[in-house]
């Protein structure tokens, strides 16, 4: 059986924490300016804004506060753009999609955050 290698090991980050990475680090800053240069970086810095926005506005509205830490197995969430890469139509197609209630969609913050599987039935359907 061969070792696993070092692009296996993960990192659990704290929502709270993701906030702060994001904003006073300068992580948001450096996702938009080198968006596409790397896939597993784009996915990773996609779950912490959406952790962050997540985390954001349940504190924001009261809630209790999101959940301590957040991993990245298993999700699956796609922004607009990573969605209409995905189907080969515009992100306004997408938009628009969502805003007709044809494609369920979260919004957090300004942003829309789609579920991989919602997307591919709905562009199976189309």
């Amino acid at each position: 059986m061969t070792a696993p290698g070092p692009e296996s090991l993960i990192c659990v980050v704290p929502a709270d924490v993701a906030v702060i990475l994001l904003s006073r680090a300068g992580l948001d800053a450096y996702r938009r300016r080198h968006r596409g240069e790397n896939p597993r970086v784009d996915r990773s810095l996609l779950e912490l804004t959406t952790v962050a926005l997540r985390y954001r506005t349940m504190t924001d509205r009261g809630r209790n506060r999101a959940p301590g830490a957040v991993t990245g197995s298993g999700s699956r969430q796609l922004t607009t753009s990573m969605a209409a890469d995905r189907t080969g139509v515009s992100a306004r197609t997408i938009r628009r999609a969502i805003t007709d209630g044809r494609l369920p969609a979260e919004r957090l913050g300004h942003s829309w955050v789609l579920d991989a599987g919602d997307v591919d039935q709905w562009h199976q359907r189309r």
